[in-house]
């Protein structure tokens, strides 16, 4: 058996031996010419205040380069490049040619040979920069427990924000969205808050708003005897309905149904309904406040006579 003493004085000879091999090869390799392609992001500098970037023609730019191994390991481990495109405070649409831009950035390649760069021309346009004011879109999925809803309109707390950036950026711009967000088994009332979500090129002195969510129980209520009016009946003419009361069925929040007045639920026809029958029977139209449902009306057609005096 091998003594741990005797392992040892062999192993270690045999471990630097083979480090001092992987060194040795990785040093030749690296030493012979190689192609890669590289990509780094653009960025514009120099703009006035008051002006933005409203159009970038390509966010990058690729670069095929050919050097020594090393040289070209370097660049692909190292901290992340980016190419800066001087605007020198002009205005107004304007182009460079990449092959200048790798010019003026020549330090970053060292003397790697540049073969090929793509896009060949860059396009970008400085504009002034406006404000504008948009709706904001809540971007929610609401998903509520058995017997619960929402009861008012889905509202942003603001329900507009002011927004910044190029001219023709913003003439596009009509809403603003919030960031996605879904719930499960409501059953209360909720308050969210979003962050402001802004199209490219645009930007915002407000990040967040709240979303009131108002969630109640939901129930339903009879309204009996509701008295069907009669609405347009020219002069010398009388609609006369049979029945002339109906029985209406609505559903809604609890808290709102429960203070609902009878007077704020209304059943009516029109004389032109009568007019254009061709059945024998017209419907009534009922009328109710916002967030609540009409689930039931009986009868839902009515019998009527016209008489002319």
């Amino acid at each position: 058996m091998i003594s741990s003493e005797n392992f040892l004085k062999k192993f270690i000879p045999i471990s630097l031996i083979t480090t001092f091999s992987l060194i040795l090869w990785g040093s030749v390799a690296l030493s012979e010419q190689y192609f890669t392609s590289m990509e780094f992001p653009l960025t514009i500098t120099d703009v006035d205040d008051g002006y933005s970037l409203a159009q970038l023609s390509s966010k990058t730019i690729n670069v095929s380069i050919k050097g020594i191994g090393w040289q070209l390991a370097g660049l692909n481990m190292g901290r992340e490049y980016t190419m800066s495109i001087t605007a020198e405070n002009k205005k107004g649409k304007q182009s460079i040619e990449s092959r200048k831009l790798i010019d003026e950035n020549s330090w970053l390649f060292g003397s790697a040979q540049i073969v090929d760069v793509s896009p060949i021309v860059i396009n970008y346009n400085i504009e002034k920069v406006s404000k504008k004011k948009v709706k904001v879109i809540p971007d929610v999925e609401l998903n509520f427990k058995e017997g619960f809803g929402l009861v008012s309109e889905l509202l942003a707390d603001p329900d507009s924000v002011y927004i910044f950036g190029p001219q023709s950026t913003l003439r596009l711009t009509d809403s603003i969205k919030t960031s996605f967000f879904k719930t499960t088994e409501l059953n209360k009332s909720t308050v969210l808050e979003l962050e402001l979500i802004p199209p490219s090129d645009i930007k915002l002195y407000l990040e967040k708003v709240m979303l009131n969510l108002n969630i109640q129980k939901i129930v339903d209520r009879d309204f009996s005897n509701v008295a069907v009016e009669t609405r347009k009946v020219p002069p010398l003419r009388e609609l006369q309905l049979y029945p002339s009361k109906v029985k209406i069925v609505l559903r809604g929040g609890i808290n709102i149904l429960g203070k609902l007045d009878p007077s704020e639920v209304v059943s009516y026809v029109t004389f032109a309904q009568a007019l254009n029958d061709t059945l024998g029977f017209i419907e009534p139209v009922i009328e109710v406040p916002k967030y609540v449902r009409v689930i039931d009306v009986k009868p839902s057609r009515l019998e009527y006579i016209i008489k002319k005096y």
